[in-house]
């Protein structure tokens, strides 16, 4: 009865929706979403997003455009969780095809603008973000592949929907424990719209097909006529405007690795990209009691730098771990360097306090990054007390490198 009751429902909804299509097998959807790709000029739809994972929680809201072939733009809000206190980011993303730029505005905090060059970083015009037209990779990257019962979405619209195991490498922004994040986030469920013929959600299960997030796009609208000026981006006045091109091209790499390889977590690049033996850059970061921090202060012991961020999945985790690591051993001190915005300074205080973490402390900049070649959070560098490299790790899911580490006689 259910089942005819479902089969007379979908059919009714279809009739309203005149959904021309009824594709069943994978083949026929793949297809479908690729004939509404190609004839599609722009769009716009609002997003929204809920992530539970790693100990971090994300909510985020938004509106996103999209132009063919290669030009979108985003306005969104996000609310993140960090050690039981919710940091609210308002956050823009421009991108005429060659350049993108992203604002990021933290409540209370300071607007920054990163820009990156495209081209020379080796990226998609989107710069990662994901949208319902363009992804038919998502489709194509899914193994073992089924095709499930049709869902009926908020909005009526009846959905074909796909599961199966997603083999991309984990997000370049500190999603760089591959094998980690793959396992947590492992499987997806992708919902496509059946009259859209677009993606309008995506489920992330763990392994164990236990949920952890979803994006959904809804109030989708198709070749509305958005002109070019709709894709142009003027930096608030007397606001600078970072250029992480570099660092974007560094994880880009990194991940095109870990796809390339049978074991991606392996075969991607861990090291902080610093050579053994070579001076450690400068490193001055700002205290985050206000004071100042000076890297070369601390020479005459072993020193381990680690960078790491609030809005990062596992790198406070990684932190704790290395700060009593340090209060285990006694033979090496722990300089902190967090890449939050310094308006959220209090927080990440604050945060460090609850976890009982007493390591020196401070901010760090876009241009620290650059200087010691980190591609991936966190990251960990150990320098000896004559201030040079001994090792490092970029993307670290665990401190097995680092144990290894301060057990070289170079490192002593």
């Amino acid at each position: 009865m259910l089942s005819k009751t479902r089969i007379l429902l979908a059919s009714v909804l279809a009739a309203l929706l005149a959904a021309a299509v009824s594709a069943e097998t994978l083949d026929q959807i793949l297809a479908a979403v690729a004939e509404q790709s190609a004839a599609t000029k722009d769009m716009t739809c609002s997003m929204k997003m809920e992530i539970d994972v790693m100990k971090q929680q994300v909510r985020a809201e938004g509106q996103v455009k999209f132009k063919a072939p290669d030009k979108m733009a985003m306005v969104q809000t996000t609310f993140m969780t960090v050690a039981e206190r919710q940091v609210v980011t308002k956050m823009r993303v421009v991108s005429d095809g060659a350049v993108l730029f992203q604002e990021v505005s933290p409540a209370g905090g300071k607007t920054i603008v990163n820009r990156v060059d495209l081209v020379a970083a080796g990226v998609k015009a989107t710069g990662g973000v994901k949208l319902p037209m363009g992804t038919i990779e998502d489709l194509k990257s899914l193994t073992e592949a089924k095709v499930l019962e049709d869902k009926v979405l908020e909005d009526g619209e009846n959905a074909w929907v796909i599961a199966g195991k997603s083999t991309a490498a984990a997000p370049a922004e500190g999603g760089d424990r591959a094998e980690k994040l793959n396992s947590l986030m492992g499987r997806t469920r992708i919902y496509v719209g059946q009259k859209s013929r677009v993606i309008r959600r995506m489920e992330f299960l763990s392994e164990e097909d236990k949920p952890v997030g979803w994006v959904a796009f809804d109030d989708v609208k198709l070749n509305v006529g958005l002109g070019d000026e709709e894709f142009r981006y003027v930096p608030p006045a007397g606001v600078p405007v970072e250029d992480q091109t570099e660092l974007m091209k560094r994880n880009h790499d990194a991940v095109e690795a870990a796809k390339k390889s049978a074991r991606p977590a392996e075969a991607a690049p861990g090291a902080s990209g610093l050579a053994a033996g070579t001076p450690a850059p400068a490193l001055t970061p700002k205290g985050l009691d206000g004071g100042a921090i000076d890297l070369r202060a601390m020479r005459g012991r072993r020193v381990l730098v680690i960078f790491w961020a609030a809005w990062n999945p596992g790198s406070l985790d990684r932190l704790v771990e290395a700060d009593r690591l340090a209060k285990q051993r006694k033979d090496f001190d722990v300089l902190a360097v967090s890449l939050d915005d310094p308006g959220v300074a209090d927080t990440v205080k604050k945060a460090l306090a609850a976890k009982g973490v007493s390591a020196t402390s401070g901010l760090g900049t876009s241009s620290d990054l650059k200087a010691w070649r980190i591609a991936r959070l966190p990251a960990w560098v150990l320098v000896d007390a004559e201030g040079k490299v001994v090792a490092g790790e970029g993307g670290a899911a665990d401190l097995v490198a680092l144990k290894a580490a301060l057990e070289k006689p170079s490192a002593k």
